[in-house]
């Protein structure tokens, strides 16, 4: 049996349960951790509202699994393939038509979580925690809220990073190709060497 169909029937109480409470419409999001930062997408902007920020996520459809629907978001993303390391509750919210829509949050770590930065058509923040946007939607707000903290025991925990690469990352912010160089040089290690 393979791990994917494992993790699969591993939640699959999560969708039935769903459904004997009358929800019907399910839908995923993923907390994309990397390097204590959680990854944002820009949900759509019009001239009445403001651009809010939500967490990657996807409707889950008819016949799907939750992992298959999670699996579908990370790669549209361009994340590559993902490990799963937590599960960390539902949200139940109502649509644009009232209808009561189930959204279940997933912690992820993506194998390559950098990717997002070269396709321009998806909007998107690293951000810390602590520097979360105003402008969140409600269910990253709902999900962002039972986020565990980080902590330096973690199995993917990687060396400290250089004291210049949050200066930097906030230098790059909002400017694509810019993020992409700067995560190239803190991912290797390796900056320009200045006198100053």
């Amino acid at each position: 049996m393979t791990r994917s169909l494992l993790a699969s029937r591993r939640y699959h109480h999560l969708v039935t349960s769903a459904r004997t409470a009358g929800i019907t419409r399910l839908a995923i999001a993923a907390v994309v951790d990397h390097r204590d930062q959680i990854l944002l997408i820009a949900g759509p902007a019009s001239l009445d509202l403001a651009r809010t920020w939500d967490l990657p996520g996807s409707t889950v459809l008819p016949g799907q699994t939750l992992m298959g629907a999670l699996d579908e978001t990370i790669t549209r993303a361009g994340l590559g393939p993902r490990t799963t390391t937590a599960y960390i509750g539902h949200h139940d919210h109502l649509d644009s038509r009232q209808e009561q829509i189930r959204t279940f949050g997933f912690i992820v770590t993506a194998s390559s979580p950098t990717a997002i930065c070269r396709q321009a058509q998806i909007a998107h923040q690293w951000l810390a925690c602590a520097d979360l946007p105003a402008d969140l939607t409600g269910t990253a707000r709902a999900f962002l809220g039972s986020v565990p903290p980080a902590t330096g025991a973690s199995p993917h925990a990687s060396a400290p990073e250089h004291p210049l690469a949050q200066p930097l990352r906030s230098c790059a912010r909002g400017i694509y190709p810019d993020q992409a160089a700067i995560e190239l040089l803190i991912g290797h290690g390796t900056f320009p060497y200045r006198a100053d």
